[in-house]
């Protein structure tokens, strides 16, 4: 009996990581998983035009474990594909309506352009779903949010999750997640008051 209560709690904790986890349906968002051993993150890949020279790793880092590094050593501008990419197909999928929290951890290193595009889009049309945003990346870790509401009912099969950039430069990314939120009211801060004010603007 005790045997069985031991092995109860220490598999309790198993399953309620696995139920949070499965919650987003970003596949490998931990950058954990390399079953194939081919040195690429199961799940993703790099993405952009053939002479643009960029290559995709699971890299080991001291502060966060495995990550995904995503180098270019040399960029061409010009095309609609011009770009360095770390992508997800046929994975991601959203509800019409839905409010979403994306989150992720990034750094970069030697960035030419210094700032990184995600998105969600739907792959058949390529039409947005109303993820479409952009952050700025130091060599320190830091932790990026972006709640948005999806514009339409995207199924998995026709998705494209994205991570790009356009320029040389260095990018790692961890522990990326989406999950569903309740409904998100927006408030910039701070809010001034425009009481006696004839410029409202500072």
């Amino acid at each position: 009996m005790r045997r069985f209560i031991l092995l109860l709690i220490l598999t309790v904790p198993s399953i309620a990581l696995a139920e949070v986890v499965s919650q987003s349906p970003i596949q490998n968002g931990s950058f954990e998983l390399d079953a194939d051993r081919d040195g690429v993150p199961d799940g993703w890949t790099a993405a952009g035009r053939g002479d643009i020279k960029q290559k995709l790793t699971v890299a080991t880092d001291p502060v966060r474990g495995r990550v995904a590094r995503l180098e270019c050593t040399a960029f061409v501008a010009g095309y609609p594909d011009s770009h360095v990419m770390l992508a997800q197909n046929d994975r991601v999928g959203v509800r019409s309506g839905q409010w979403y929290r994306l989150s992720l951890y990034a750094r970069a290193e030697n960035m030419e352009t210094g700032s990184v595009s995600v998105a969600l889009v739907n792959r058949r049309r390529w039409s947005p779903t109303g993820l479409q945003a952009n952050f700025s990346p130091t060599e320190q870790w830091q932790r990026f949010e972006f709640y948005f509401r999806s514009t339409q009912d995207l199924k998995p099969d026709d998705s494209r999750f994205q991570i790009w950039f356009s320029g040389v430069g260095t990018l790692f990314v961890d522990d990326v997640e989406l999950v569903p939120v309740a409904e998100f009211h927006r408030q910039w801060q701070p809010q001034l008051s425009p009481a006696g004010v004839k410029n409202a603007i500072p």
